[in-house]
């Protein structure tokens, strides 16, 4: 969901969790991955073979 952008609030609304509960399972993955902030995540999840970028080289 945050690759999709949404923020902790609308993930907790989505997944019936309190927003202190998302924040912390953030936290928690972001240091299982050694990233500090969303702008780093989608770099750390392709380096870690979890997120594949697909590209279409025939698109004219």
């Amino acid at each position: 969901l945050l690759l999709k952008g949404y923020n902790n609030s609308q993930i907790a609304v989505i997944c019936s969790r309190s927003i202190k509960t998302i924040s912390s399972q953030k936290c928690i993955a972001f240091k299982r991955l050694g990233i500090k902030n969303d702008a780093t995540l989608l770099p750390a999840l392709i380096l870690h073979g979890m997120v594949k970028i697909h590209t279409d080289y025939n698109l004219k």
